[in-house]
Order: structure tokens, then sequence, then C-alpha cells
């Protein structure tokens, strides 16, 4: 079956790209292939087996019959949620009445589903820190409870219950190769490579003379001098083994996925960060680490887990995140280093402003980013839980790039977390619910949690969560393992509008 979209032809130009956009989402998600039309004159041809919805401002006559009429009504101020149906719907000043009657939504899911995956919210917020980041407890999704739910693809299942209901089968999700029915996503940033080198204690005294708390001083000042005096036993002298865990992060990373069978992503900092800020964590590539009960360079270390399977990416550093000249030199100065092309990133602190950071990542040339997620909090920042490509609100256009939303990293968890701890019950209960949409749940584990006792609970939930995964089927591996598999199943709409000159110019059939 094959999905025909007819949109009312009496949207205008600008919001009709929004629309297109957000229906190419909804058809990508759907795994279907899809015509976008606004003709009433009978084309395109519709020999064979389609769903055909209606979106219109009112459920007039078309000239053709349809399966589903959806109400345009687009969100023009300020968003509000409310509970109908037993969903919680995205709508604005008119309140939905019911979520589904007969052949008609009670909202424009549409509009909610692009006001929710492009950020419209955030992008007409004030309220930044001094990293330009939004602020978690602030935001919208927060103070609604509802940054736990992913609300764009509990949106498309109702859509595609409906698809199912008129094909006389079971819904459907056919996302993803070999029959599995959703992904997870394996990532690292690699903020600490040894604890003993001078530019971790570089690092610490610049993060020191940059905190605005006296007790934020006191407590980088002293991490300071633990660094400074370790230091000394790089001179070849023997290493005490307690020194040693913080340098086996990435061995320990990879001998639990190699047990498993899985690969995962390592985000790496370029060996020189420019534009420098005291936050960022740079390492030289030079420096050694246990690898394989050996010291090893760094960079022979991801030349060899790179060969085998692991994706390299690029950490960007805190004031490249609306930079693209720096983001692109960053990336270019690891593709040196380690003689492979970056095509994954994760901006360092997830130091991200909706609209900019998209249009840097892709201005320097970076294919999939994993940065649109919470630092303190648990759960899906744009409510979706699938790939998307961004939309830029200032281009009035879709991005050459892929977003791969990021929901659970370990800086949002108790690090004494335990099994039978709220922190793994809730964290389990935000996987599933990506499971059960059929989309992606994207992990972000620091190397060191595997190397330091102090959070061994952490590694250990880690492993419990990739014992779950598989024992669902789930596809797991890397940022640019889980996209392929997403690019060779995505399907671009096919559009046949009929507008004079060039109006949708931004939009490619």
């Amino acid at each position: 079956m094959r999905l025909l979209v007819l949109i009312d032809n009496g949207v205008p130009a600008h919001l009709l790209v929004r629309s297109i956009y957000a229906w190419s989402l909804i058809a990508r998600s759907l795994g279907m292939e899809a015509v976008i039309t606004d003709r009433r004159d009978g084309r395109p041809d519709l020999s064979g087996s389609w769903f055909r919805i209606r979106y219109a401002m009112e459920a007039a006559h078309t000239g053709q019959p349809y399966d589903l009429f959806i109400p345009r009504r687009p969100i023009a101020g300020p968003a509000r949620i409310t509970r109908t149906g037993g969903l919680h719907l995205l709508c604005g000043r008119e309140e939905p009445e019911y979520l589904c009657h007969g052949k008609a939504l009670g909202f424009d899911v549409v509009s909610a589903i692009f006001h929710l995956v492009s950020g419209q919210e955030e992008y007409r917020s004030g309220s930044r820190d001094e990293l330009g980041r939004v602020d978690e407890k602030a935001s919208f999704l927060h103070r609604h409870g509802v940054e736990g739910q992913p609300l764009v693809d509990l949106y498309i299942r109702v859509l595609r219950q409906k698809i199912a209901e008129k094909a006389g089968t079971e819904a459907f999700h056919g996302n993803w190769p070999k029959g599995k029915r959703f992904a997870l996503v394996l990532s690292h940033d690699v903020d600490t490579v040894s604890a003993a080198n001078a530019t971790a204690v570089w690092n610490c005294v610049l993060r020191a003379a940059s905190e605005k708390t006296a007790s934020g001083k006191v407590i980088m000042s002293a991490a300071a001098l633990r660094r400074a005096a370790m230091s000394p036993l790089r001179l070849g002298l023997a290493y005490p083994r307690w020194l040693t865990r913080p340098d086996r992060g990435l061995e320990m990373v990879c001998r639990i996925e190699e047990r498993y069978g899985v690969r995962s992503t390592f985000f790496v900092f370029a060996p020189h960060v420019k534009p420098f800020h005291p936050l960022d964590c740079p390492y030289s590539y030079r420096e050694k680490v246990i690898f394989a009960k050996k010291r090893v360079r760094l960079d022979r270390v991801l030349d060899e887990i790179g060969g085998n399977g692991w994706e390299i990416g690029l950490h960007g550093g805190v004031r490249s995140h609306a930079d693209a000249v720096a983001l692109g030199e960053q990336k270019q100065a690891v593709e040196n280093a380690l003689g492979r092309r970056v095509m994954s990133l994760r901006q360092h602190y997830l130091c991200f402003e909706t609209d900019r950071t998209w249009i840097a990542q892709e201005g320097a040339g970076l294919s999939y980013d994993s940065t649109h997620g919470y630092n303190r909090l648990r759960g899906f920042r744009g409510s979706c839980c699938l790939p998307f490509r961004p939309f830029s609100l200032s281009l009035n256009r879709e991005l050459d790039m892929w977003e791969v939303p990021l929901n659970v990293q370990d800086c949002a968890i108790d690090k004494k977390a335990g099994e039978e701890g709220d922190d793994h019950a809730e964290v389990m209960k935000l996987l599933s619910a990506a499971a059960e949409t059929g989309g992606v749940a994207t992990l972000s584990w620091h190397p060191d949690r595997f190397s330091d006792p102090g959070f061994r609970p952490l590694a250990e939930m880690y492993e419990r969560i990739l014992r779950w995964a598989q024992e669902k089927d789930a596809l797991i591996g890397s940022v640019g393992q889980v996209m392929e598999a997403w690019e060779n199943r995505s399907l671009r709409p096919d559009l046949d509008l009929d507008l004079d000159g060039d109006h949708l110019s931004e939009v490619s059939a």
C-alpha cells in the first residue's frame, strides 16, 4: 500500500514547505512510498492500493475519495499540550475535542510534528546559559512533564493504525532490516584519556580559573594538583595499578562490546581544539593508554579499533557549536591524524542552539549529529526517537544531514544506580518507549565509567541494556551503522504540486 497526501492548494508557499517537510518525515517513519500533491483533477495515477489522506482547513469535496481527514490548524503562537484520547496532543489556541473519530483526526498532527521536531519553542526561548544552551528544567516539554514520551512517534503510530485498519492487517513498523523492531545506538564521549598528563593538568587549571563559585574553584584546583602529582610517573616509572585504571576505558568498552558482537561510536576531540574553551578536554594523540595490556599511543589505538568496525566521530569543542569553520577545521584535524573519514559528531557538553548548530554542522560537511538530547535529564528532546533531517527555521528548508536523537547519557543517572533502583527503572521505561514505537534508543556512556571503580554500577547498567536489547532482537550498532540501515530504508516522497514559478525551490522531488 502507498500513501497519497492531498494538501489544500490554498496553503502559502512558505508554510507549504514546512508541511511537506513534516509529511516527508511521516512517510519515512511509516516506511511507505508516498506522493504529496495539491492537484484535484484526478492526477497522479491512482491505480493500485493507496491510503488517501486529505490535509486541509475543511473536509471539502476534493474530486477524490479519502480515507482520513486531518484538519490544518497551524500553531501560530505559543503551543499548548492537552491530554485527549489517551495521548498528550500539541495544539495552538483550539483545543481538540477528540483524538480520532471515524475518518477524521481531531487535531493537526502535521503542524504538531513540525513544531516539535524543528524545536520552535526552543528557537523562541530567550532563556539560555553561558554556553548558549536552553535551560533543560525550564524547557517546554519538561514543564509539561512529557520529555519522556516520543510524542511524534506516538502520533505517527495513530496514522499507522488507521492504515493497518484499511489494509486489514496488524499495525507494522517496517523501518529496520532483517525484521528488527527497533535500534539501539551505542556511543561514547572520550573526554578523558589519562589523568596523568600535562594537558589534563593545564585544563584543570583553566577550569578552576573559570569557575564562578568558591567550591568549584577548590574542586578543580584539587584536581589539578592531584593530576600534577601523577605526572612524574609518566617519565618511565612503573604505574601503580590504581593509577592505570583511568587509562583503560577504551579497552574495557571494546572488550564488553566485542563480547556481545556489537560496535559503537567513539567521539574524540581534535588534536588541537580551536577556539579553545576552559570546559574543553584536549589531549595529545601521542598520549599513551593501556590497550591489550600494553601502553599504546592513542592514535594507534583509535586506528586499530576503527579498523575493527568501531566508528570514530568528532567531539566538537564548546565554542564550535555554532561555527561551521571551526567545526570543519576540527573535523579535518581528526581525519588528518587518523587517516579516516569522520561523518558523525557530538558537541561537548551537548552545547546546542536550535537552528544555528544544525546549520554550522551542515556547513562543516558532517553527515550525522547526535547532540540533540539532555545533559541532566533523560528523554526525547524533540519528542522524536527516529533519525530525522533537521529543518532550519531561519533558512526555511530541510538541511542536508541527519540528527540521531540522544536519549540517555550517564551524566543523567546516579552513579550508584543499581538494578533495583528508580534510575534503572526510569531508563528502561524510556528505552522501552522507543522500542514500542519502532524507533532509535541512543546511549552515551563515557569510557572512564568502565575503568573507574566508583562508576561500576553505571558500567553494569550498560551491560544490562545490551542484554535487554539483544533479547528484544534490536538492531545494535554505532551511529554510522544504524544510519546506514536507516538511509537504505528511508524513502523520500514524490512531489506532484501544481504551483507557479519557483515557490518551492527549496524542496526537491
